[in-house]
């Protein structure tokens, strides 16, 4: 599964390479992703119609309030969290 996720949330980042997710930059990477994790009620939503994605589109994760490992196992389950 390859993760984008934003710049700012590195530490969860780092954690999802740890623990074997293929992990890139959402601001500089060009490629399909599977997943994006952001962060902020601000994140523009507009700009994800330019990201490259598989045919079952992106999973959005936001990280606010969530510690890694609620992420790692968002993104094993496939869970959508809430968007608002």
């Amino acid at each position: 599964m390859v993760v984008a996720v934003q710049n700012e949330l590195r530490h969860i980042a780092e954690y999802l390479r740890r623990v074997g997710f293929e992990v890139v930059s959402y601001e500089t990477y060009s490629h399909p992703i599977d997943a994006l994790v952001y962060h902020g009620s601000a994140f523009s939503f507009s700009a994800i119609h330019s990201v490259p994605s598989h045919e079952m589109g992106i999973l959005l994760v936001c990280a606010d309030g969530k510690t890694p490992q609620q992420i790692q196992k968002m993104l094993e389950k496939k869970i959508y969290s809430p968007l608002f």
